[in-house]
């Protein structure tokens, strides 16, 4: 097929608006004869005038050639073999131009799920394999010219997510990219195609076959990248939430049940967590998690207040949902158990009450600082409760340097060598 070429003048792309370590991996890649192309999210966010969070360079050189070119480069994945250059924290991705595998893994069942995908190309064949039509473009160095393939520049300024080829199709092959169109709708403000959308509702459940740290890391993503309100809104309306998460979908329902807008603070929350996103603050993986798990517990501000019963069981259903989450989605141990201490914590800023509870103490444990964060989105989100965290912010203040940034340890008892120890054997007199 014939390409779509778009000079310098017809496009808003500058070598300005790209990392220098990109543009010095491109240079080099060219000098060495071979072609480099800036590709996927980076050119897609040049053209409508956003700034790019990565830059992805793709080439005809292979891995190994890769490598011999660039000391500070390393090669990653199994199914999808990467070159990763190093520039200090950052890295510049650079992959090798693909096309379909005439070979790919089938089942006696008929899935379709691709395990491997190291089939070397052109750079056509490449952008075939790609998920969605607005992530095929290519930006040129060496013509400063935007080459379109698949018709991705008009559907960039009809503003869709549309599919390559027929989603019924490629969905089955990665079912992440299900969650893929979802991000880019929402983040964007495009709508998806309808013949995706309805492909999207039919293979939401495929997602459970699909590596734990992938499904993971996109969620996060949905999360953190400043429109998780909309996200999970598709995420619901797609069936996707029910195959995630599915104690949020049932929280959902059943609110909903009893009032048609009683899930109005489950969406508050996310919608005060992408104006933390905004305001540019980090957000850690806990605290996105958070942000759905305490709905479910009953401790988010505003909501009703728990019985006894209800209060006492707090830790035992925190520990529950935080290992089921482990479980089914593979999130980390460390973010767990940061996630259990936030979600314990919460009820204390509104009751601090117990015998052997200590408000002082409270403030100088280590998790605190991501209790606090947790509870501040709960305050900015429903308006409620602000005095009460004005309160505990000078309380902490005064503490000051007192906090404990440490988790506590467990120590173990050190066993003596040789198994059992010895019995103290009593000296033996003689009696009188």
């Amino acid at each position: 097929m014939d390409p779509v070429i778009l000079p310098r003048p017809q496009h808003p792309i500058s070598r300005q608006l790209i990392d220098p370590d990109a543009l010095k991996v491109m240079y080099r890649l060219l000098k060495s004869g071979y072609k480099a192309y800036l590709v996927g999210g980076g050119v897609r966010d040049l053209m409508l005038g956003r700034t790019p969070k990565d830059f992805d360079v793709s080439t005809d050189a292979h891995p190994n050639r890769i490598k011999r070119l660039f000391r500070n480069c390393r090669l990653v994945g199994r199914r999808f073999r990467l070159a990763h250059v190093h520039f200090g924290e950052k890295i510049i991705e650079v992959s090798t131009f693909r096309r379909r595998s005439e070979f790919q893994e089938t089942n006696p069942d008929g899935d379709r799920l691709i395990r491997s995908d190291n089939t070397f190309g052109t750079p056509e064949e490449d952008a075939v394999r790609r998920d969605f039509t607005i992530n095929s473009l290519f930006y040129d160095l060496e013509t400063f010219s935007v080459i379109d393939f698949l018709g991705g520049i008009d559907d960039l300024n009809r503003r869709v997510v549309r599919c390559i080829g027929d989603p019924d199709v490629r969905l089955p092959e990665d079912p992440v990219r299900v969650i893929r169109a979802i991000k880019f709708s929402a983040r964007l403000g495009f709508d998806i195609e309808s013949t995706l959308w309805e492909s999207m509702k039919q293979f939401a459940p495929e997602i459970h076959k699909c590596a734990k740290p992938r499904v993971l890391e996109e969620i996060y993503r949905l999360l953190r990248e400043g429109a998780s309100a909309q996200s999970f809104e598709l995420l619901q309306n797609s069936g996707l939430l029910a195959e995630l998460f599915p104690e949020v979908e049932s929280y959902l329902s059943s609110q909903r049940k009893s009032n048609p807008d009683g899930d109005r603070i489950f969406w508050q929350y996310l919608e005060a967590l992408d104006q933390l996103q905004a305001e540019g603050q980090t957000l850690s993986n806990s605290l996105l998690l958070s942000t759905l798990a305490v709905h479910l517990l009953g401790v988010a501000v505003g909501s009703e207040d728990p019985d006894e019963g209800q209060a006492s069981n707090l830790s035992k259903d925190v520990d529950f949902l935080t290992r089921e989450w482990v479980s089914r989605l593979g999130v980390a141990r460390r973010d767990r158990e940061r996630l259990a201490h936030m979600l314990r914590s919460q009820p204390r800023f509104v009751r601090p009450r117990g015998r052997r509870f200590r408000l002082r103490t409270f403030v100088t444990k280590h998790y605190y600082p991501d209790a606090e964060a947790l509870f501040a989105l709960g305050t900015q989100a429903t308006g409620l409760e602000l005095e009460s965290l004005e309160r505990w912010r000078s309380l902490r203040a005064e503490v000051g340097e007192n906090v404990d940034s440490t988790p506590a340890r467990k120590t173990r008892s050190k066993k003596k060598r040789g198994g059992r120890g010895r019995r103290s054997r009593k000296r033996r007199t003689a009696a009188s």
